[in-house]
């Protein structure tokens, strides 16, 4: 199966979304765009606060623009995107958080976990729980679960 790129929040976030909806989950989409409103903005030296060119906006000034989205999932089990600019992509399910998820692997990863590839690992020593999600056609992503719910309960192997 190819894989979509994803070279903008905005088509990260439509790409979410269509996987959300053939999954039957509600959206809320929050956007953060601009210098003042995205942290990529407020820490970099020199952000544009406006066109550079005059007084309207070119194409090249909305590619400088950064843009941050926040993506909330209804539903079990509870799911939150954060898209940050630069590719950076930050999956929280069920409270545990996964910060190694590539932007492009956004929608397949979402996949897995709606589609019952999840599971947790529990580890006898040292004691502790694993979270681990198979992204097919991908290494298995793992994140150790401080909190469980009984999502996380539910899918213990």
């Amino acid at each position: 199966m190819s894989r979509a790129v994803l070279p903008t929040t905005q088509a990260a976030v439509a790409a979410a979304t269509a996987v959300a909806e053939r999954h039957g989950r509600q959206v809320t989409a929050t956007h953060d765009i601009g210098d003042d409103r995205t942290f990529a903005g407020l820490s970099r030296p020199g952000a544009c606060g406006g066109p550079v060119s005059g007084t309207d906006w070119t194409h090249q000034d909305l590619a400088r623009v950064p843009h941050e989205a926040l993506l909330e999932f209804g539903g079990v089990p509870e799911i939150s995107v954060r898209l940050f600019d630069h590719d950076e992509v930050t999956v929280t399910v069920e409270g545990v958080a996964f910060e190694d998820v590539a932007r492009d692997s956004l929608p397949p990863f979402l996949d897995a976990v709606w589609s019952g590839l999840a599971h947790t690992r529990i580890h006898r020593f040292p004691p502790g729980l694993t979270l681990k999600v198979a992204v097919p056609g991908e290494p298995t992503y793992s994140e150790h679960v401080l909190r469980t719910t009984a999502w996380i309960n539910g899918i213990a192997r």
